[in-house]
């Protein structure tokens, strides 16, 4: 017998062992248990309050021996005219015995037991109470949980918050290739059409249940140009929420003993919500505001004292390393009204070197290759395999 063949056949014991707890086949009575006529068959068949289906088309009448279903309900076959008919038998005691004032169009087993059709078991519901109460009680599973799932829950949340629209690196493309599904697959995550359910435990951010992009709206807003009052709500619960889990895990992380490398490795990598590329680290201390728009290529290197204020997004590629007490600051006020914050994103290309206390201001592009003296103050895009000093950095001299 192969292992499926005896799967199979222990499934069976146990299904027929369940049949014949919930459902005596004797025709005495239950305690308590009375019988209605189904409807439409002229007397052949009645249904009792305990879900048990009973057989007057003899002349002795018998219990309907029901079967249960691939989906877990018990259900009976009943003849007219010589055609057969499948119903299930929970439809067939909340017709007889369950009132429906309100003409509902779901029936619902209440505790959660499919083999169980008592009358008092059952209600009418909603289509949508139905499948609530399914979630809640754990019958339908979500997320990771379910057998066809590609991406788990953190991967789910994490793709959200990266997704940036028509993006090269975080839009639906380069995202379902990275985790191998399908645009149309990729797209439904991204728009909560599936993993719906799912909520970051450990964020304010809440993954909510609707068919909208509703993650990270300011910051694209920002990305996009939009101006964002400080005391703003949606500024405040979004950025603010983004800023108080950075601070906490910075707080975290910078606290760590450095000889705890492992510990302060997997601190990072929760701030980076998991995405912390092959060979990337961090050296404490360092602050950054909003880790979620920071995006890290491999092989990146920060010294201690690094200052990201990455509200408007801050993208590191490839091979670069910081000198010490760096800043990137990827914020600006209006200076008609300082309430008011700006943003433009900020770009370091492939293997740039980046001097100590240099400070990188909004808006900029580093080349590939290109070294920034320290002290410096760069405020215009440096070329790729430029050498830039000064306050502001202007470039000296090109690396052959």
């Amino acid at each position: 017998m192969t292992e499926s063949e005896k799967e199979r056949y222990e499934n069976y014991k146990i299904t027929f062992v369940a049949l014949m707890l919930c459902y005596p086949f004797g025709l005495e009575n239950l305690e308590g248990e009375f019988w209605c006529n189904i409807k439409g068959y002229n007397g052949s068949y009645a249904v009792s309050n305990y879900g048990r289906v009973k057989s007057f088309k003899y002349k002795t009448p018998h219990i309907v021996a029901p079967y249960i279903t691939a989906g877990g309900y018990l259900q009976v076959t009943l003849y007219k005219n010589g055609k057969g008919k499948q119903i299930l038998i929970h439809w067939l005691v909340a017709e007889a015995f369950v009132p429906n004032p309100l003409n509902l169009p779901e029936v619902d087993h209440i505790y959660g037991n499919k083999l169980d059709n008592y009358y008092k078991n059952l209600e009418w519901v909603t289509g949508f109470e139905n499948k609530r109460r399914a979630y809640q009680i754990g019958l339908i599973k979500y997320g990771e949980e379910r057998k066809s799932a590609k991406l788990s829950n953190a991967e789910v949340l994490w793709c959200r918050s990266v997704f940036i629209p028509k993006d090269d690196k975080y839009g639906i493309k380069p995202l379902a290739e990275k985790f191998g599904v399908s645009e149309r697959n990729m797209r439904k995550i991204i728009n909560c059409e599936t993993y719906k359910n799912i909520e970051d435990k450990n964020s304010v951010q809440v993954i909510q249940n609707t068919k909208e992009v509703l993650l990270l709206n300011v910051f694209e807003n920002l990305r996009e140009g939009k101006h964002y009052h400080i005391l703003d709500e949606d500024y405040q619960r979004e950025v603010h929420g983004e800023i108080d889990r950075c601070r906490h895990l910075c707080h975290l992380i910078n606290s760590t003993d450095p000889l705890e490398k492992e510990k302060i490795l997997q601190l990072e990598k929760e701030l980076f919500n998991g995405n912390l590329p092959e060979n990337t680290f961090l050296t404490p201390p360092f602050q950054i505001d909003c880790a979620c728009r920071v995006f890290l290529g491999k092989n990146v290197f920060a010294n201690h004292g690094l200052v990201m204020m990455s509200v408007g997004t801050i993208t590191v590629e490839d091979g670069v390393m910081f000198g010490p007490e760096v800043g990137i600051f990827s914020v600006n006020h209006e200076p008609k009204n300082i309430r008011v914050i700006m943003t433009k994103e900020i770009l370091i290309k492939k293997n740039a070197w980046i001097g100590a206390r240099v400070n990188i201001l909004p808006g900029v592009t580093i080349g590939e290759n290109a070294i920034i003296g320290t002290g410096s103050i760069v405020t215009k895009d440096i070329p790729d395999n430029a050498v830039a000093v000064g306050n502001p950095a202007r470039v000296v001299k090109m690396i052959d």
